[in-house]
């Protein structure tokens, strides 16, 4: 698509052609722009700044049982609604579609088959910034969005454990400090003690982002670095 789009440029330099004027000109140009529009892993819908559909390629056909000839010419909304209907929530799936280019540039939707797809959507222009219509990008996620789940679920599972047995821990090591007489032993103690304090924060902390964020709008929430503080020396042994 890049070098598709420089060879456009380097054209509509020299012409001063349109988008249109270059692809009925070009033949070869316009096999090469399709060849990539239809090739890779995504799927990919053109819709022209009239609202008519130019194009379908075979991921988004394979992604919800359509096809192409069905919707060539017709108004992008026909294609979202069977978009929408192939998902697990069509009506909101179908707000959502909709929003694209007004309200949003990204969304997720959640077939019936439980894939999840991330749709991107941007304006298309040409060289003298005329708008020429959008192109949207449908992505397969779910691979993505089942690793960071199960990673969120193991540091959730962490902070659980450490939560549960770092305050036993502590407890013991302030009565193991209490009675050592040795000072250079009871001043390790301490500084075990402390750096177990803040793990046990840590934990905490990590706890709490989950619970935020599997009540935000997102599927997790991201631990920051600097939740996580750097362990003192005195837990050297």
């Amino acid at each position: 698509l890049v070098v598709v789009w420089r060879l456009h440029v380097r054209h509509a330099e020299r012409t001063g052609f349109g988008f249109q004027e270059l692809f009925r000109d070009t033949e070869h140009t316009r096999g090469l722009f399709m060849a990539a529009f239809h090739a890779g892993g995504q799927g990919r819908a053109a819709v022209g700044k009239s609202g008519e559909v130019l194009g379908v390629n075979r991921v988004v056909g394979e992604m919800f049982g359509l096809q192409e000839k069905d919707f060539l010419r017709a108004p992008a909304e026909s294609l979202w609604e069977a978009v929408a209907g192939a998902c697990a929530e069509p009506r909101e799936a179908l707000v959502r579609l909709n929003s694209l280019g007004r309200d949003r540039e990204r969304i997720a939707l959640r077939t019936k088959g439980n894939a999840m797809l991330r749709v991107e959507c941007a304006p298309v222009r040409n060289v003298m910034r005329e708008d020429l219509g959008f192109l949207y990008v449908f992505q397969d996620v779910t691979n993505d969005v089942l690793l960071e789940r199960a990673r969120d679920e193991s540091l959730a599972d962490c902070a659980r454990t450490l939560s549960g047995s770092l305050p036993v821990l502590r407890e013991f090591l302030d009565e193991l400090a209490v009675e050592t007489f040795d000072s250079e032993r009871r001043e390790l103690v301490r500084g075990i003690s402390r750096n177990v304090a803040e793990v046990e924060h840590v934990s905490a902390r990590i706890l709490e982002l989950m619970r935020a964020g599997s009540a935000g709008p997102g599927p997790s929430a991201a631990v920051p670095g600097a939740a996580v503080p750097v362990l003192g020396a005195s837990a050297r042994v």
